[in-house]
């Protein structure tokens, strides 16, 4: 029996099949229309056989191989290094369980046995560096994805910054007007400027700010520029540029009117730091050109023939003043100042020695030579002072007090200054 008998008869069972069924259910009024365009029985049969192919492609597509491929993920820095140790983790529908691998020195991790014409999703992370998530078709047996890692930004710390004056000392109770900006131009202060009278100002910058810039003004003071680049920074002001004025002492011997040569001549502020470096007379006289401002001298013979004379004065803009200093030999006590080792009690050769009145204020101070242990101060008024002395490895010494009121006049007072070395736990 050839098709076309086959086709035939399977039509003609067809419809004696609609015969039965339409006594019980109208089924003609749907059959008939489609007739009149195409056989019904071609048309139901079309579409059995493709419902048959469909299902027969489900049944056996799951014994059929599936194509696999590989995924291979280089990543690398935003300077084009490659990262090892990176970890890279592959996620999707396609896999039950999410893949996790490691970058080679090379900065390459492999995953393989992914299913191809699947979507994946890729994460890679490293301590750091900001998370990167890509999205990959597996198009093709070996896929090659490149990946860049952001490298993560600290979270800014605060920058303590500190102003001091030419001097180096901390300018507390001084007005700075301070600005602040970054070097980021894209990034903003919430407040960029500040007034500071305590000498110092503490500031944390915005994230991406780079490096923080800073502009500080001061009254009497050039204005100051600089880039912080660290947690913490001193910055110095230098002060304005003005005209200066001279002093010159003419030192005299008080009963011969004789000018005395050698005599040391050092210049003090009103807050007892030094002005400049001490001076010696020539011919008795010593100058100093010095900022306008109110000062004191200290005029002290090294010898001690003399005693010390202490002289307050003030120098005008463009100015000069003379002071006539005399110097006696009328000594009411000598003051010889031994330095030894506190631990030894070995002398100690090239300490600084310190005189002051009880009040404070300066008498005279000598810098010992590296051979000499003892220096001698010759003073005129009686009272009470205070003796101190210090050296480079050893603790200050405690002052020691000397009352020379009641004492014959050039009478020799012995005092010895124990110092201290200095060790880890004294520091």
């Amino acid at each position: 029996m050839g098709l076309k008998e086959i086709y035939y008869s399977l039509e003609d069972k067809y419809y004696a099949f609609l015969d039965r069924l339409n006594e019980s259910i109208p089924v003609y009024k749907v059959i008939e229309p489609i007739d009149r365009i195409v056989p019904s029985f071609a048309l139901f049969s079309a579409i059995f056989l493709l419902i048959l192919i469909a299902v027969l492609y489900i049944i056996f597509s799951s014994f059929l191989p599936v194509a696999k491929g590989s995924l291979s993920v280089v990543v690398k820095s935003q300077d084009g290094e490659p990262l090892q140790n990176a970890t890279v983790i592959v996620s999707g529908q396609a896999l039950e369980f999410p893949v996790e691998e490691k970058t080679n020195k090379s900065g390459r991790a492999l995953v393989e046995e992914l299913e191809q014409g699947k979507e994946y999703s890729v994460e890679v992370e490293k301590r750091n560096y900001r998370k990167a998530t890509e999205t990959v078709v597996l198009d093709e047996a070996e896929k090659l994805l490149m990946v860049e890692l952001e490298r993560e930004t600290p979270p800014p710390s605060p920058i303590t910054i500190e102003f001091t004056d030419s001097s180096g000392k901390k300018m507390d109770g001084r007005t700075i007007q301070v600005h602040f900006s970054c070097t980021n131009s894209q990034v903003a202060l919430l407040q960029a400027d500040f007034s500071v009278t305590s000498g110092e100002i503490t500031i944390t910058p915005p994230e991406d700010c780079g490096l923080l810039s800073v502009r500080a003004t001061a009254s009497g003071f050039k204005p100051l520029e600089a880039i912080i680049d660290r947690g913490g920074k001193v910055l110095r002001f230098e002060a304005e540029e003005t005209a200066k004025g001279s002093i010159l002492f003419v030192v005299r011997d008080s009963e011969t009117d004789r000018l005395l040569n050698g005599i040391k001549v050092s210049v003090f502020d009103l807050q007892d730091f030094p002005v400049g470096v001490p001076r010696f007379t020539d011919r008795g006289e010593a100058v100093f050109s010095i900022e306008p401002g109110s000062y004191k001298a200290i005029i002290e013979d090294e010898s001690s023939d003399y005693g010390s004379e202490e002289v307050s004065f003030s120098v005008q803009e463009r100015e000069s003043s003379t002071r006539e200093v005399e110097l006696s030999k009328q000594v009411k006590a000598f003051l010889n100042v031994s330095v030894i080792d506190g631990s030894s009690g070995e002398e100690l050769n090239g300490a600084s020695i310190f005189v002051r009145k009880e009040n404070g204020a300066r008498v005279a101070s000598k810098e010992l030579e590296e051979d000499e242990s003892t220096a001698i101060f010759a003073l005129t008024d009686s009272g009470v002072y205070i003796v101190s002395a210090s050296k480079e490895g050893f603790l200050v010494s405690s002052p020691v007090r000397v009352d020379t009121t009641g004492l014959d006049l050039e009478e020799e007072v012995d005092v010895v200054i124990e110092l201290e070395q200095c060790t880890p736990t004294t520091g």
